[in-house]
């Protein structure tokens, strides 16, 4: 039979398709998403509920199965597979963070059962158990070394990615089609360099400024790149708009993919690195007023903005 689900402020509705309620629940704290799904027992119904607390409740009906800690209030959750790995709960934050969550196994059930007798305990021989554990244990660590859907990170630097920002503005600026009043937009050239210790395959760089700062260029891509290559990509930014852009932070993502033996096709991986533009892109110098009628001093305890 169908239902319908109402996600109230503090309440929690089920309702059968000819409008009876089917069971409410009241809900501690002010939801910010819900996702009903299938449950694998049967006659009920599984509900997600994302609140402003950064938790995720997850109910049977009406009965709380398990909570867990976000590090954002999600606004939209669904229930996925990613690389085979069925039952990966996604959310989204309001400030467009994607995370994949997943919460593990069924608790087990397993007690260990009672010695009745001080023989049968004896008869356990603890040397073959100790070598049978050092076997398990070996192919364990082999497996988590070749395995290609969740791979453990030997070493972090296979890309790193960095960003220079020129202290200068540009000679001849990149914004032709801008200007304010007669003065040209400047513009200021932005360099980013990518390092890799492995090939990598299928390299792309994103480059996101704030609006309406725009960039000359914001997409570079790079089919191969061999082993011990540094890859180097120029850019220019500059104001495109009346207003000011709300930071000055830049962030230059580089994903790509990074073969493995068990996927040749490569394992998909991302790395970010952030660059800050000069305050001088976006303000015009002015002469300081010595006979203003009006004065204000501001005292902080914080380092002061550069204005170079």
């Amino acid at each position: 039979a169908s239902s319908v689900f109402v996600l109230g402020e503090r309440n929690f509705f089920c309702l059968k398709d000819n409008g009876q309620i089917r069971f409410m629940k009241k809900l501690d704290c002010s939801p910010s998403c819900f996702l009903p799904y299938c449950s694998v027992s049967e006659g009920t119904i599984n509900t997600l509920i994302g609140n402003h607390n950064n938790m995720l409740h997850i109910y049977q009906d009406v009965t709380l199965k398990w909570a867990t800690q976000l590090p954002h209030i999600p606004v939209a959750v669904r229930v996925g597979c990613v690389h085979d790995l069925k039952g990966v709960i996604v959310t989204l934050s309001d400030d467009g963070h994607l995370q994949c969550s997943y919460l593990g196994t069924d608790p087990s059930l397993f007690q260990a059962p009672k010695v009745e007798s001080r023989v049968e305990s004896r008869e356990l021989h603890y040397d073959e158990l100790d070598i049978e554990l050092k076997e398990l244990q070996k192919i364990i660590k082999d497996v988590n070394k070749s395995q290609g859907i969740w791979p453990m990170t030997e070493r972090e630097d296979d890309l790193k990615v960095s960003a220079m920002v020129s202290p200068n503005f540009d000679s001849v600026s990149q914004a032709t089609d801008v200007a304010v009043g007669t003065d040209l937009v400047p513009s200021v050239t932005v360099k980013v360099t990518l390092q890799n210790r492995l090939a990598l395959q299928k390299a792309k760089l994103s480059v996101y400024v704030q609006p309406p700062l725009v960039l000359t260029c914001d997409q570079f891509t790079f089919e191969f790149m061999a082993p011990e290559m540094n890859r180097t990509v120029s850019f220019s930014v500059y104001l495109k708009g009346s207003y000011t852009p709300p930071e000055l932070e830049g962030n230059a993502v580089v994903s790509y993919s990074r073969p493995s033996d068990r996927n040749p096709d490569g394992i998909p991986r991302v790395i970010q690195c952030k660059f800050r533009l000069p305050l001088k892109l976006i303000c015009l110098p002015g002469q300081p007023s010595k006979t203003a009628s009006h004065k204000l001093t501001i005292d902080t305890n914080k380092s002061p903005v550069s204005l170079l």
